[in-house]
């Protein structure tokens, strides 16, 4: 009951940044997908670790997490680039109209 209500009170947050301009479709989609290639490897490695033990699973398992933790990072990296850019470019936007004032 408890994790229902955080999922709730999640969803009214995200509605909340959604009117404030602070949230985007877009970048939970890309934040979603990244996360969901990266599970779907690790499903892959671990399957293949579990296995095949030895050696060469250790430096395939070693070698995931880098590429995990390299992927993640470069997404977060993204994310903060795209929304400071899309935020100069509302900001832009709402200057605009008043530039443009006619008399």
């Amino acid at each position: 009951m408890a994790e229902l209500l955080k999922l709730i009170v999640a969803l009214l947050a995200l509605g909340d940044l959604a009117k404030k301009g602070q949230f985007s479709w877009f970048t939970m989609s890309i934040g979603v997908g990244v996360i969901f290639v990266i599970g779907v490897i690790a499903l892959g490695v671990i399957n293949y670790a579990d296995k095949h033990p030895g050696p060469t699973s250790d430096k395939l398992l070693i070698g995931f997490l880098a590429f995990a933790a390299l992927t993640i990072l470069t997404t977060v990296i993204w994310g903060w680039r795209y929304q400071k850019r899309l935020a100069a470019h509302r900001a832009a936007q709402s200057a605009a109209p008043a530039l443009t004032t006619k008399t």
